[in-house]
């Protein structure tokens, strides 16, 4: 659209005031003592403005983060240190079970969109950068495919519910690709071979091209609407 297709909101006749919706902010304009006044003003504070009920979080699972609510629908996120999992693959139908270490993990939800991302720091930092998570079925970004299985709102307990679930099923080869340095088509053969291992080589993991900060920035902003990256 050319700015000579732009259109722009016409006020109200007879107004007094209004709150206007600009790029990732509101405008409040108001008349006073007969001259036009303006102020920008945050969601929080327009949010207040229009509700007198308490906002409450209520219990939050244990060890998560930050949590928040926007247009996008509510969100949490949790930092897993250091730990062996247990995994079930499926090859071909044949179900094997295997243990293998993880490094830091960082689990994010938001309505019912779920991401999972790897770090080389064993504590919490907003500054750590990720890494693709050595497991299958999470593509490059982060974003866990479910297939056909379901994964509910963050909002009615879906956190700790998916995280759970996403641990028990079995999986695929499905993304199994671009996870680590020595095994590029496959992280399947990469955690099979882990042996006896306690710690994952955090030297094989693959940059996911953002800190911590970053994709919860960008995951939470309300100028996007998609999943498919960043």
């Amino acid at each position: 659209m050319s700015k000579s297709q732009v259109c722009e909101v016409t006020p109200v006749a007879g107004a007094k005031a209004g709150l206007f919706f600009l790029q990732g902010q509101y405008a409040f304009r108001w008349i006073q003592e007969g001259a036009e006044r303006t102020k920008l003003v945050s969601p929080a504070s327009v949010r207040g403005a229009f509700s007198k009920e308490p906002i409450d979080s209520g219990w939050l699972p244990e060890g998560v983060l930050r949590c928040g609510n926007g247009s996008r629908g509510v969100w949490m996120v949790k930092w897993y240190p250091p730990a062996i999992y247990r995994l079930t693959i499926d090859n071909d139908g044949k179900l094997k079970r295997i243990k293998a270490p993880m490094p830091s993990l960082i689990w994010f939800g938001q309505k019912t969109h779920y991401y999972l991302w790897a770090a080389k720091e064993a504590k919490p930092k907003p500054n750590a950068a990720l890494y693709r998570v050595p497991v299958p079925n999470v593509d490059h970004h982060g974003l866990i495919c479910f297939g056909n299985n379901a994964h509910p709102d963050v909002a009615a307990g879906g956190f700790e519910k998916t995280w759970k679930m996403f641990w028990d099923a079995p999986f695929s080869e499905h993304h199994d690709n671009g996870k680590s340095k020595t095994h590029k088509e496959g992280i399947i053969d990469k955690l099979t071979g882990l042996g006896r291992l306690t710690r994952y080589p955090v030297g094989d993991l693959v940059s996911a091209g953002v800190t911590f900060e970053q994709a919860i920035a960008r995951l939470t902003r309300r100028d996007r609407n998609d999943f498919d990256g960043y």
